[in-house]
């Protein structure tokens, strides 16, 4: 499929959209998925009706494929899920890596999916949202193989995603409180 560049989130939309399986796994351009990584991941998802998203321990790499350091260690998993749930305003927050994951296809729709306001920090709002509704959980071992460079995206608009970030952190206390998040949207959007 082929659409005008209109960046990450949109083209993250339209491919969440065409799709039509009950699972919908990310996996970003340079990256490595392990050969039993989908399944792994499908399987713990179908095993347990409560989880909403899974996402595994992962390498880093840099540009010429060299190790940047060694995965989280096996409860990494609960910093994540607390970083999301209850440490909102924790300045280190732990986040899986975005091409790590996979979610239910079901609870992606009833939160509304990637919404096109985030232009960058895209994952971050999504889980913020995935995880009111069901769990994260891992699968401890190495399955994905993430690429670094200099010039990401995240390592270019470092700044924004951080504005980003603060922005989803006010989006889901609001939420979370049963207080409206439209300015918070609109702010969102103007961030490119």
């Amino acid at each position: 499929y082929r659409q005008e560049n209109g960046g990450l989130t949109r083209a993250l939309i339209r491919g969440c959209c065409i799709s039509n399986g009950e699972f919908i796994a990310r996996h970003d351009v340079g990256d490595v998925s392990h050969p039993t990584r989908l399944k792994r991941q499908r399987d713990l998802l179908a095993s347990n009706p409560e989880l909403s998203f899974v996402s595994c321990q992962f390498l880093r790499l840099g540009p010429d494929r060299e190790n940047l350091g060694s995965p989280e260690p096996a409860d990494c998993g609960k910093a994540i899920i607390a970083s999301l749930t209850t440490d909102l305003q924790k300045k280190g927050m732990e986040t899986p890596h975005h091409g790590s994951f996979m979610f239910r296809r079901s609870v992606y729709d009833q939160v509304g999916g990637y919404r096109p306001e985030f232009y960058f920090a895209q994952a971050l709002d999504l889980w913020s949202r995935l995880i009111e509704i069901g769990g994260l959980a891992f699968v401890d071992e190495v399955l994905y193989e993430a690429s670094f460079a200099p010039g990401d995206i995240s390592a270019r608009y470092r700044d924004k995603e951080l504005l980003l970030r603060d922005l989803i952190l006010e989006a889901t206390q609001r939420r979370r409180s049963g207080r409206p998040e439209d300015d918070v949207l609109r702010r969102a959007a103007l961030v490119r």
